[in-house]
């Protein structure tokens, strides 16, 4: 048996964009119940409750706080 490389299929790629649109619809739903302020900051989403404390969802799906103290970011809960 010879170790090789398995090249995508276009069939697979096309699976892999849907997949990846699924989880993003589910995040940016999840997100929406949060409430508060949605801005993209370094490419992350994150939901603003207020200016020192923010929400993102992450690729688990599950909900994550974080509170800014002294121009740094601590995770709440």
């Amino acid at each position: 048996m010879k170790l090789g490389t398995i090249l995508p299929t276009k069939s697979s790629l096309l699976a892999g964009d849907a997949h990846a649109e699924m989880l993003y619809q589910k995040r940016e739903r999840i997100g929406a119940t949060i409430g508060g302020e949605r801005r993209v900051v370094g490419g992350e989403v994150r939901w603003y409750t207020s200016d020192n404390e923010f929400a993102v969802v992450s690729r688990s799906l599950v909900i994550k706080w974080f509170e800014i103290r002294d121009g740094y970011e601590y995770s709440k809960r």
